[in-house]
C-alpha cells in the first residue's frame, strides 16, 4: 500500500479521472473543489493528484491568510488542512463555524500527532484526522468521508488504476 508522502509518488499526472466521482454538487455545474493548506508545496501538489482520483479539484496554498481568502471567495467541498502549522487550528476553527453558508467540512492532517492534537482537532471543527505519512487508500477515504458527511465510499477499495503510480 502506497503512502502519501514525496518519496513514494506524486510527480505523474498523466492518469484519467476516475469513472466514479464525488456526488457533491461543484458550484455552476463545475467539479467540487478542495482547499489544501500544507507548508510543503510538493505535498500539496501530491494531494491535489490524490484527490483527482475522486474526480474533486484543488486549490493549493502554503499560507493560511491566502487560504482563509479563498475560502471567502471560492466554494469548496473540504479542506485537507496540516494543523501542523502556526496558524493551522485556528484555519481549521474559521472554516468549520463560519457563516453557515460558507462553512467547510475539514480534514485535519499532520506529521507525528498526539492524541491530544486530535482532540483539539475536533474541538476546532475537523470532521477526521489523519497522521502524515498515510496509506493513501485510507486518505482518500478519509477526505471521502469528510466531504459527504460520513458516507463510506460504495466501493471494497480505490480503484488501483486511477491511483497515481510511482513512475
Amino acid at each position: 500500500m502506497e503512502n502519501l508522502n514525496f518519496n513514494t509518488w506524486g510527480e505523474r499526472d498523466d492518469w484519467e479521472a476516475p469513472l466514479w466521482s464525488l456526488d457533491v454538487p461543484g458550484r455552476d455545474g463545475q467539479p467540487p473543489r478542495a482547499l489544501i493548506l500544507d507548508a510543503d508545496p510538493a505535498l500539496c501538489r501530491q494531494v491535489g493528484l490524490a484527490l483527482r482520483s475522486l474526480g474533486i479539484h484543488s486549490d493549493t496554498f502554503c499560507d493560511a491568510r491566502e487560504a482563509l481568502h479563498s475560502a471567502r471567495e471560492h466554494t469548496y467541498a473540504v479542506a485537507v488542512v496540516d494543523v501542523g502549522l502556526e496558524q493551522g487550528f485556528e484555519v481549521c476553527r474559521r472554516l468549520t463555524r463560519g457563516d453557515r453558508a460558507r462553512r467547510i467540512p475539514v480534514l485535519a492532517f499532520a506529521c507525528n500527532a498526539s492524541f491530544l492534537d486530535r482532540l483539539k482537532a475536533r474541538r476546532y471543527g475537523c470532521q477526521q484526522f489523519v497522521t502524515k505519512p498515510a496509506p493513501l487508500e485510507r486518505f482518500l477515504r478519509a477526505v471521502w468521508r469528510t466531504a459527504t458527511g460520513g458516507r463510506p465510499l460504495r466501493d471494497s477499495a480505490v480503484p488501483a488504476q486511477h491511483l497515481p503510480s510511482s513512475a
